[in-house]
């Protein structure tokens, strides 16, 4: 959401499109882009400026398509893809998210977490990933408060928290790990020094994150 507009991926279409909610009680489609390489199974999707950022979730066949794709949305009612990043370390990429010139994104196939510099949308470039089977496992959602990335990890049920106050080596400060609270760990939400995670049981957790 930015703005009067809503920005929806379409997993099994590939596509992303916008919908003016100005009036909430008939919103309406005024701009898609669709395309059957970058944006296949789009899922995660965030706003920033005159772009969205999109992910290509899963992989088909044991074929690598997890892109990560700038749409140029300034003009609605023509979007269209300005650049796109294909990469094993963002194979399982969900939900990101974005400080200034920087997008924070995991990978959940591989376990990772990669900062990624979208300063210019038509070349973005990996800039430092960090790969871990333990802390970040199977980690699809990322908040980011400060100088801090917070991930959830499903499989592992954990909650983790990287310092990125250098981006060029972001690395990993604390983690929480509870079996039954953070179970399937999925969003995650960072207000101050809290974390809200949810979970697809139906629970709501808040940590506490210590230094924060």
């Amino acid at each position: 959401m930015a703005g009067h507009y809503a920005y929806v991926t379409a997993l099994q279409a590939n596509s992303l499109s916008i919908v003016d909610v100005a009036d909430p009680a008939n919103p309406r489609v005024v701009g898609s882009v669709r395309d059957d390489n970058r944006l296949f199974a789009a899922d995660g999707v965030v706003v920033s400026g005159n772009f969205a950022f999109t992910t290509s979730h899963q992989l088909e066949a044991g074929t690598d398509r997890s892109y990560l794709s700038a749409i140029d949305v300034s003009d609605p009612a023509h979007p269209h893809i300005a650049g796109s990043l294909n990469s094993f370390f963002l194979r399982g990429a969900d939900q990101m998210d974005i400080l200034g010139n920087y997008l924070f994104v995991t990978g959940n196939a591989d376990h990772t977490f990669s900062v990624v510099d979208i300063g210019e949308p038509a070349v973005m470039r990996i800039l430092s990933t960090i790969a871990d089977d333990t802390f970040i496992g199977q980690s699809s959602y990322v908040d980011v408060e400060g100088s801090y990335a917070l991930l959830t990890s499903a499989d592992m049920n954990r909650l983790t928290l990287v310092d990125i106050s250098n981006l060029n080596f972001p690395r990993i400060v604390g983690s929480a790990q509870d079996d039954l609270d953070l179970e399937s760990a999925l969003y995650v939400n960072v207000s101050g020094n809290h974390a809200y995670v949810t979970s697809p049981a139906g629970a709501l957790t808040v940590v506490e994150i210590a230094g924060n």
